[in-house]
């Protein structure tokens, strides 16, 4: 998903947050600086013990954010 994406979700989802947080939240989620951030990285950003039904729902919510299934 790349930053405009990202950006729409957040805003979409009614996150009360600044533009430039939300930006700065991309960033830091595109780890290898592609301006996208796939699957990989928006998993990682949630790191911690993951079963099977936690990746499951983050997987569900990357998806729904992933307007064009593009990853």
């Amino acid at each position: 998903m790349n930053q405009a994406e990202f950006v729409k979700c957040i805003k979409d989802f009614g996150v009360q947050i600044e533009d430039q947080d939300i930006i700065s939240l991309f960033k830091s989620m595109d780890t290898d600086n592609s301006g996208e951030i796939s699957f990989d990285e928006f998993l990682r950003t949630y790191v911690g013990d993951m079963n099977a039904f936690r990746v499951s729902l983050v997987e569900k919510a990357y998806k729904t954010m992933d307007f064009n299934n593009d990853g």
